[in-house]
C-alpha cells in the first residue's frame, strides 16, 4: 500500500478555514443574517469549524445547524 500523502497539514487547514471566513465576511457584511449549515456528518463538523473562525470576524457567535440528506440520497438501495 503507498504512503498516504499530506495535502494540508494543521496550519495549512487553519489557514484556509480562516481565508474561507473572511471570504464569508467580506461578502456578508450584514454579519446577523449569517447561518452555517453542514450536511450530515462531514459537513457538519465543517460548519462548526468554520463558525468558530467566523466569531472573532464578526465579534459573535455565529448560528450553525445540520442537514440530514438520508432519505434523499440516490444510492440508498446500494448501501448496507
Amino acid at each position: 500500500m503507498p504512503e498516504p500523502i499530506e495535502l494540508l497539514n494543521a496550519t495549512a487547514m487553519q489557514h484556509a478555514f480562516n481565508r474561507i471566513a473572511h471570504e464569508i465576511a467580506e461578502r456578508n457584511p450584514e454579519s446577523r443574517g449569517v447561518v452555517l449549515l453542514g450536511v450530515q456528518s462531514g459537513g457538519v463538523h465543517f460548519a462548526q469549524r468554520l463558525a468558530a473562525a467566523l466569531a472573532p470576524i464578526f465579534g459573535h457567535a455565529v448560528p450553525t445547524g445540520l442537514l440530514d440528506v438520508t432519505m434523499h440520497r440516490d444510492d440508498l438501495d446500494q448501501r448496507a
